[in-house]
């Protein structure tokens, strides 16, 4: 959908045309459902939020709105913005921008996978020896891992994984 609309972001004007106009509308509806469904989040983990475990994120930024309001600065909070609505800018940037990021990396890992098949085994054989077959990787992993480590960081030097974003080079 973004796709079709690129122009957008040099020309706002553009929206208000019809070839463009249908997209746009769809694109701000998708937001506001989006929007809705991170707030029932927000919602359910103030319904069961304990101050005394932090769960993920947004306990945290629970537990420092409730720190504000006991200490009479809740609204310097946010800048002074409204809590929900910084809240769930949070969520969305937080999963668009990871979202997006991870299956771009995985698109040109495969690509690359296609066209090295030599270095696919490779990483395969060092998983197979690593981590084996009958649980997932994790971060205690990576210092044994250095052919897949090293092909990660390749492939995001080489590929364009925010196509807009900053420039990729070796240091070195």
């Amino acid at each position: 959908m973004f796709g079709g609309i690129v122009l957008l972001n040099y020309f706002p004007f553009l929206r208000f045309f019809p070839c463009f106009l249908k997209e746009f509308k769809k694109i701000e509806q998708n937001k506001e459902e989006t929007h809705k469904f991170f707030q029932s989040i927000i919602d359910e983990h103030r319904t069961t939020f304990d101050s005394t475990r932090t769960r993920d994120v947004l306990d945290f930024y629970l537990q420092e709105i409730q720190k504000a309001k006991v200490n009479g600065k809740s609204e310097h909070l946010f800048e002074g913005k409204e809590h929900n609505s910084q809240m769930r800018q949070i969520i969305v940037d937080l999963f668009t921008a990871g979202v997006e990021t991870t299956k771009t990396t995985l698109h040109w890992s495969i690509i690359y996978m296609l066209h090295y098949p030599e270095i696919a085994k490779a990483i395969q054989t060092e998983l197979d020896a690593v981590v084996g077959r009958k649980r997932l990787p994790s971060f205690d992993d990576l210092p044994y891992l250095p052919l897949t480590e090293s092909t990660i960081l390749e492939v995001l030097r080489k590929s364009s994984v925010v196509p807009l974003g900053n420039s990729h080079a070796t240091m070195k």
